[in-house]
């Protein structure tokens, strides 16, 4: 019989160095080993309960555990509904009315530049950071393919539909602004955004 946990009996709360983490640097917050911080999207989309939640006696192993997690939580996102890259503002708000037919009343803005790129790190220390958190590299390169399979699928039904939507009283003119969001087809997220924020892809 398989055991099951509760991950409310396992969670851990550690600060290494203290009782928050104000005043620690960046290698001293990569340093703790129970920092929550390292491929919190991976474990906030997989079910813990698979590897023990945090008791890391029921997987000892370090490699099988993470390939749980990250399975489990690439599963959970492919079952989601919905869910928008925050680099794809305007494919995100596309896809989102597209799913639940449904309309915002304005359009989504996209800022790129966020807090880190404030910060002054090294190659290194970029490295570093990548390795304490490959699974949710991982989870993110598998979010962004299905992501972008999503939109193209969700702009061909768009497309088909306006195609024949001519004779239908109104609903031509209703789909007006779906339109100007699909114009860009080389759409980028990565695209610095201009200080003008009108000047939305």
């Amino acid at each position: 019989m398989q055991q099951r946990y509760s991950c409310t009996s396992y969670c851990p709360i550690f600060f290494c160095l203290g009782s928050d983490w104000t005043g620690v640097t960046l290698k001293e917050f990569m340093s703790c080993k129970h920092n929550l911080a390292n491929n919190r999207q991976t474990r906030m989309l997989a079910n813990l309960t698979l590897v023990g939640c945090y008791d890391h006696s029921a997987i000892p192993d370090s490699a099988e555990r993470d390939r749980i997690l990250l399975d489990s939580a690439i599963e959970n996102l492919r079952q989601m509904a919905f869910f928008g890259l925050t680099e794809r503002q305007a494919d995100s708000q596309f896809l989102f009315e597209r799913t639940f037919g449904m309309r915002f009343g304005r359009r989504f803005v996209q800022f790129n530049n966020t807090h880190a790129h404030k910060a002054d790190i090294t190659d290194d220390e970029v490295s570093a950071v990548q390795r304490l958190n490959r699974l949710d590299l991982a989870l993110y390169k598998f979010a962004s393919r299905l992501f972008d399979k999503r939109v193209r699928w969700s702009r061909a039904v768009h497309k088909a539909d306006s195609a024949v939507s001519w004779h239908v009283p109104g609903l031509q003119a209703a789909d007006d602004d779906l339109d100007s969001l699909l114009d860009g087809d080389n759409y980028n997220g990565d695209d610095e955004q201009e200080d003008d924020d009108d000047n939305e892809p």
